[in-house]
Order: structure tokens, then sequence, then C-alpha cells
């Protein structure tokens, strides 16, 4: 195995649960970028092979969300593995730089500009912006007494966390920290069902799955009442039933109830393709995940990009295995920097590294990478992993860079 010899090789073991595979906890963000050889750098896509080469470059800088976000803690590290020296500092800290100052003239925004802002956000997939946005607009409303505006802003915030990798830290309860941020606002028990079903959503995508479905149960025990006062609230509820339990019979009524909606219709086709791998019926499962940009037409959200790219990826190794292997492999590295490089996190989902696919569990496509590597290790070379990834992700990178960049939105300038 790589990396034995050398104590300063970033090199992650298979088969250990993904936050204990660097060195380190402080190093843990390597794995976003990771295989079996090596964590790779975000911008040149070559290996880091020493702690020394190694940079956490901040998707957005610290400092300008620490001047965002003051007083209250709330995590603002958003970090993907580079070389130290030329592709962090000469290539991707002016990006960035660029990225921060967008969010901090954001608070000087007319409110209707900055709803929009906040809206496109959402709808090109970069939540993790959203977030922070809504996080310091909840705030603001929160000083001023406004609690409608800040209800409103929490209940935007929860919609963007469940997509976010910020979404685990927000809900991770501890001992010695007390109830996590979540459930501080949102308690178990509030009466609430739409601030009920969203902090629900969240608590599925992070991890807490069977907390997040109690939350869920008491909305479904009136479910004719709900659906009849918001048929939007329980369309969401019925797409997270889907993806908590990948039955057909629900996956089928998410799918009803979210054709109007191109967005919605989107998510509900993945927990349908999910559904059907769970059955083994990976043609099925391919025939759904191609469907949320062949059937549905119009823009696409960089999270279901990345969520397609991910379910294609598994259904292409599950089905054909080493004649596929290639092509399964490209899937799965797009997936992995999508997610890495906007901050995002995917829905759980029935184990593809299992026999009879058990779920839903939270899986990652660098999880998924070691899990192939252990049986095409020796195909997957050093050389040709890097090869494969200058081959996939080259057109990746600047569009994904464009919309960290993109500006905010103005009336006077669109």
């Amino acid at each position: 195995m790589p990396g034995r010899s050398h104590p300063e090789l970033i090199v992650p073991a298979s088969r250990v649960p993904l936050p204990t595979r660097a060195l380190d906890k402080k190093l843990a963000f390597a794995l976003t970028l990771a295989d079996h050889h090596h964590c790779w750098c975000a911008w040149c896509f070559d290996y880091i092979k020493t702690k020394d080469e190694l940079e956490g470059h901040h998707i957005w800088p610290s400092a300008d969300l620490a001047k965002l976000l003051v007083g209250e803690r709330f995590p603002k590290d958003c970090l993907v593995p580079v070389h130290k020296r030329v592709c962090h500092r000469e290539e991707l800290q002016d990006r960035s730089n660029t990225a921060g100052r967008f969010l901090l003239e954001a608070r000087k925004l007319a409110p209707d500009d900055f709803d929009e802002t906040c809206r496109r956000a959402f709808f090109d997939g970069d939540l993790t912006r959203k977030l922070f946005l809504h996080e310091w607009a909840r705030r603001r409303c929160a000083k001023q007494n406004d609690q409608a505006g800040k209800r409103q802003n929490l209940v935007f915030e929860l919609n963007a966390l469940a997509g976010s990798s910020l979404g685990p830290l927000l809900a991770q309860s501890s001992p010695h920290a007390g109830p996590s941020w979540l459930d501080r606002m949102v308690p178990p028990k509030t009466k609430d069902r739409e601030l009920l079903v969203y902090s629900g959503s969240e608590l599925v995508n992070s991890g807490r799955i069977w907390d997040g479905w109690q939350r869920y149960q008491g909305v479904l025990a009136e479910a004719p009442r709900v659906r009849k006062l918001s048929s939007k609230l329980y369309a969401k509820v019925a797409r997270v039933r889907a993806i908590v339990t990948f039955e057909t019979k629900h996956s089928k009524e998410a799918l009803e109830l979210s054709e109007e909606d191109k967005y919605t219709l989107r998510t509900a086709l993945l927990s349908s393709g999910w559904s059907k791998i769970k059955v083994g019926d990976y043609t099925g499962a391919r025939d759904a995940f191609d469907s949320i940009t062949s059937w549905v037409v119009g823009d696409v959200s960089w999270w279901h990009r990345a969520e397609q790219e991910f379910g294609v990826g598994c259904t292409m190794y599950l089905e054909h295995k080493a004649e596929k292997l290639k092509e399964a492999l490209e899937r799965l590295l797009r997936a992995q920097y999508i997610f890495a490089l906007l901050a995002l996190q995917g829905t759980p989902v029935p184990d593809p590294r299992e026999v009879g696919h058990p779920g839903p569990v939270r899986v990652t496509p660098t999880e998924v990478i070691l899990w192939i590597a252990q049986d095409y290790g020796a195909v997957m070379s050093l050389a040709y992993m890097t090869d494969l990834r200058k081959e996939a992700l080259r057109y990746l990178k600047d569009s994904l860079l464009e919309i960290l960049r993109r500006e905010n939105y103005s009336l006077r300038g669109g």
C-alpha cells in the first residue's frame, strides 16, 4: 500500500469511516478530494503527496465570513485541498476573495435584490452561499425584533442547509457543547409544522436519519389536514419519505406531487433512481437519473448535477463493473468535485457497497471510489487516476468558479 513507509504522506485508509481517514482531524478536509493513492489539488488536479505541500483553501475567506456573521458562533471553514504555493496563492485565492466580497456587499442590497440574490444562489446550487446570507438576515431580523422575518429566513436557511456540507456540523450535538445549533433553532417538540419538516430534512441529510424521521411522524399523522392546508409542504414530506424508505410507492407519490415544479421534480427523480437501485433495477435507475436533464428541461442546479453524476456513476459500476469502469469513475469524480468545490452534501442513499443495498446511509463519492479500488486498484494506478481526473474535470472547474464569483442581483444591473 502506498504511504506505509512515509508517515508524511496524505493517504486515506479504505474501510475506515470517512471522518477518521486523514492523519488527524485538522486534515479531514483533504478527504473531500481523495482516492486510494492521495488527496489531490482542487486547482491543478495533481496529487498532493506530503503535508508540506498541502493547504486548506477557504472557498469563502474566513475573514469575510467573520465580518458577515459577527457574534454567535457559526461554522465558517469550507475547505478543499490545494497545493500550498502556486495553486493556492497565485490561482485560487483571488477568486475566493471575489466571492467573499460579494457576500459582504449583499448586506447593502435593497430587500428585493437581496431576496433575488438568495433565490438565484438556490437555483444555481450555490447552497452554502445562500445559507450564509440567510443566517446574516435571520440575525438582523432578530435584532430588529422582526419575528416574521426571522422565521422566514430560518425556513430558507434550513432548506439550503440540507444540501450544504455544513449541515452535519450544525446538526451535531455533544455532551460538552450541549444541543446542536439545529435543535436550538427548531426544538424537536415545536408545533410549527413547516419548521419541523425543513429541520427534519436537514437532519436526514446530515446523518441523524432517525431524529429527522421522528420530526415527520407528527406531520404524517395528520397528513390529510397538512395536504389540504399546504400541498407544497406535504409534497416535501412525500419527497423525504421517499428518500428515507426507498419504497417504489412513495417514490411514485413524490413524483406525482412534484410534476409542476422542475426543481422538486428533479429531487423526486433522484429518490426514484435510488429506489430502483435498492431492488437491483439498474436500467430503471439509470433512466430516472438521466431524466433529471433529458426529461426535465431548463437550467439544472449544480446540486442536482452532483447528485445525478453520483447516481449514474454508482449505477454504471454496479451493473457493468470492469466493462464501464472508466465511465463510472469519471461520473464519480465529477460528483466528488462539485460537492467539494461548492461545499455541498447529498441525500442518504441505499448503500451501493453492500449486498442488497441497505439504507438509508450517508455515502460520499470518495467512499465509493475507495470501495471500487479494493477490486480494481491494480488498474486504477496513480497515473491512470491523474489522467482520468484531468479529462473528466477540465471543463468543470471554470464553470464552478464562475458560480462562486457570481455577482449579487441588482435591479439596476440585472
